[in-house]
């Protein structure tokens, strides 16, 4: 639920009078912490990972506050990972620290009484840019059993599950059981903006658009993403994603979108969710140039070399003329 009061923020309690009398209260937040911890360590506890999709910022910090404080009381860093990965990771909790003032007077108050110790210091988490850092983590951490170190909590960047970090590790963790996939906020369950505009466009002029696969193969996504990991990350991969979808056939909505879906219906029908759920996602495709496109890749790039080498020469000549002048100058005053 993401509409309980935020631990950063000013907490409020939002409710409606009729006659003096609240007849909407809001809801459990520590029930729903408590909730939200029980799953990711029944997760960790079967030696699988937990991803949390999040935004680059915003909820991510009560999160990250909420799970440092849990690991920090119960001694977890030797037995579970807790990493944030993130291209703006670094820069977004360097700001929250420099921004206590705006947060909930508790923490202020706690920067205050521990003499000046920041609570954003999260001393439990692992804080990387990159998926490439989170599995250097990952193997560099001890247990675990299997070389694949300990079992991880990730906060990942995507909470749409269509890109970034979240996307790229769903991908990757999609086909083992013992793995969660935890929805952190379900304002991030929308239609996708491109598809459903399309479609939109496609019903009012009644003409089917013709345009390539939004879904690439991820065979060919696989070999062109080649030099920068193992061939065998890119077979499990290929493994787990299946081909390219026609048009037609892609989701109007996010994956984050087709997965609570699909857990909404389960819940509905007092069942559990099947094993296996299928769910399309945007996979980049990288594919090597050739022909006509390698050669004028090559030429911009020559020619991109070619104009930085003339300035270059033509700062330098500038500097020699102003050397020149000033050495007339001093030349004249004596």
């Amino acid at each position: 639920d993401n509409h309980h009061p935020q631990q950063q923020q000013q907490q409020q309690q939002i409710v409606h009078y009729n006659r003096g009398k609240p007849i909407l209260t809001p809801p459990n937040s520590h029930r729903s912490e408590s909730e939200l911890i029980e799953f990711i360590m029944q997760a960790l506890r079967r030696d699988g990972n937990v991803l949390l999709p999040v935004d680059a910022s915003g909820r991510v910090l009560e999160l990250l506050l909420l799970l440092d404080r849990h690991w920090e009381r119960q001694r977890l860093g030797t037995a579970y990972n807790l990493c944030w990965v993130g291209p703006m990771s670094i820069n977004t909790i360097e700001f929250a620290r420099a921004q206590l003032e705006w947060m909930n007077p508790p923490l202020g108050a706690q920067f205050d009484s521990q003499r000046g110790l920041n609570p954003y210091r999260l001393k439990n988490v692992q804080i990387c840019s990159s998926v490439g850092e989170l599995e250097s983590v990952m193997e560099q951490s001890s247990g675990g059993g299997g070389g694949g170190g300990n079992p991880t909590a990730v906060l990942a960047s995507g909470a749409s599950l269509d890109h970034g970090p979240a996307r790229d590790l769903l991908l990757k963790w999609g086909d083992n059981p013992d793995n969660l996939v935890l929805l952190t906020n379900s304002l991030r369950c929308v239609p996708r903006g491109d598809v459903w505009t399309e479609r939109i466009r496609e019903r009012l002029s009644g003409v089917v658009m013709e345009k390539t696969p939004v879904v690439e193969d991820v065979a060919a996504a696989a070999a062109g993403a080649g030099g920068g990991g193992a061939g065998g990350e890119a077979d499990d991969e290929g493994k787990l994603v299946g081909a390219a979808l026609a048009p037609s056939d892609v989701s109007s909505y996010t994956a984050a979108s087709q997965l609570l879906y699909k857990w909404c219906i389960a819940k509905a029908s007092g069942e559990e969710m099947a094993d296996e759920i299928g769910v399309d996602t945007y996979v980049p495709h990288r594919a090597p140039l050739a022909g006509a496109e390698l050669k004028a890749f090559l030429a911009a790039e020559e020619e991109e070399r070619r104009m930085k080498k003339a300035e270059a020469e033509k700062k330098a000549m500038m500097q020699e003329i102003e050397l020149a002048r000033g050495q007339l100058r001093l030349g004249e005053d004596a």
